[in-house]
């Protein structure tokens, strides 16, 4: 019976453990395309801005 308690409890740690990283892992992805976002529309901002300089 403890032995039978004790895998349960492992089995929902494991759970819990795989949703927190997968969790992790979207907020990482949400924070790259982000990044990415912000590093286009800088690149896009300095071209604009060496173009109208010539």
């Amino acid at each position: 019976m403890e032995n039978e308690m004790f895998q349960a409890e492992l089995i929902l740690f494991e759970k819990c453990m795989f949703d927190f990283i997968r969790k992790q892992q979207q907020l990482s992805e949400v924070h790259q395309q982000a990044a990415q976002v912000a590093l286009e529309k800088w690149n896009d901002y300095l071209t604009t801005r060496i173009q109208n300089q010539n």
